[in-house]
């Protein structure tokens, strides 16, 4: 296979033949300096054309051994014959040019030639004459050496540009399709929280508190004209987040009372974060069902909000029991979509502790970089 081919910019080509005008002016007044020396009277224009003429020749047969070389040349099969055949019409043809053009720039050597094969033997026996194209030859194999580089320095790069493309498509597809996972699990969460909050409001009406109940199917009502906008959107702002925990938190007071005391901590500096939506919901549904409803006692719920070494870091920490057999629950929808979603979006590990005690409750913390979600 010989590649593309494809012409060159104009540009290139320009300079690419302009770059032959060196060793043609080199060779010129090299020869035009020899000969002025021997015969005052000798012709720069002469000199300067027969250079002319010989390496713009050069030009074009570099430029054709370019094109019929391959971008890679693999050693087995039906290429390399096909190789050699190729470069060796080329070279009959440069040959062939170089004889011509020896015959016009000796022409007193052929002078009084009668024959075919008198022109023969003056051309190609001679030792002027071979030492010209034996010359030309290996010129040729130099052109050809450094065509075959550059088809393989060009084949490299292609390839390389090839392989970023395909990375860079392969993580725009990987983006696409977390991007896309991250707004079902977000699009998940929100009924499994209706859920809960419909939970606590039957819970309500099954105990005949009608007054809290209605005060709570108003509270949710609101509650949820405001999160059906945090459907779908990959993040919000902290603040909202926080706003969403306190109005769970009031639904959980209506329903518990005094048993259920909570706060939330975080520097204002960080309200405008983007953060995903219902990224602390699930800890605190977790802490009112296994804290608040598993005990008559008071149970306190801290939410935590903090910077620190660059990421934002998150706790939701209660007194409430702890875990009933000396097991950290760790499973459910709630936390294995957060597992799910922390991981999409490069945040740590969920840490679920339990510190001991009377009252040993449960401590569960992540984190996320701060910065990295907007």
């Amino acid at each position: 296979m010989t590649g593309h081919r494809q012409r060159a910019p104009a540009h290139w080509r320009i300079a690419y033949y302009l770059a032959w005008m060196v060793p043609t002016l080199i060779a010129s007044f090299a020869n035009y300096t020899v000969a002025v020396a021997a015969d005052p009277g000798a012709s720069w224009p002469r000199y300067f054309t027969i250079h002319f003429f010989y390496w713009l020749a050069w030009g074009l047969i570099g430029e054709t051994a370019y094109r019929v070389s391959p971008d890679r040349l693999r050693l087995r099969g039906v290429e390399v014959p096909s190789f050699v055949a190729r470069h060796t019409i080329v070279l009959i043809g440069a040959l062939t040019y170089f004889s011509l053009y020896f015959i016009l720039i000796n022409p007193t050597q052929f002078s009084g030639l009668q024959s075919a094969g008198d022109y023969l033997a003056a051309l190609y026996t001679r030792s002027g004459s071979v030492l010209f194209h034996v010359m030309n030859t290996v010129t040729y194999l130099f052109v050809l050496g450094a065509a075959l580089l550059l088809r393989q320095s060009r084949y490299a790069r292609a390839q390389e540009l090839e392989r970023l493309s395909v990375e860079s498509k392969a993580r725009q597809l990987e983006a696409s399709l977390a991007e896309a996972k991250l707004s079902v699990l977000n699009s998940q969460i929100h009924p499994h929280f209706l859920f809960n909050s419909l939970n606590n409001i039957a819970s309500l009406i099954a105990a005949r508190d009608n007054d809290h109940a209605y005060e709570a199917v108003a509270l949710l009502g609101r509650l949820l004209r405001k999160t059906l906008q945090y459907v779908g959107r990959p993040f919000i702002a902290l603040q909202a987040e926080l706003d969403l925990i306190g109005a769970m938190m009031r639904i959980g007071k209506i329903r518990f009372g005094d048993r259920l005391t909570w706060e939330c901590r975080s520097d204002t500096s960080l309200h405008d974060e983007p953060v995903p939506p219902f990224i602390v919901q699930p800890l605190v549904e977790n802490a009112l069902r296994h804290a608040v409803e598993a005990t008559m006692d008071s149970v306190h719920i801290r939410v935590e909000v903090r910077e620190e070494n660059g990421e934002l870091c998150f706790s939701v920490v209660d007194n409430g029991p702890g875990p009933a057999n000396e097991t950290i629950p760790a499973t459910g929808i709630g936390l294995t979509n957060l597992r799910e979603r922390l991981s999409l979006m490069g945040g740590s590990d969920l840490e679920i502790t339990s510190p001991g005690g009377e009252q040993p409750g449960f401590a569960v913390s992540f984190r996320l970089p701060l910065g990295a979600l907007s």
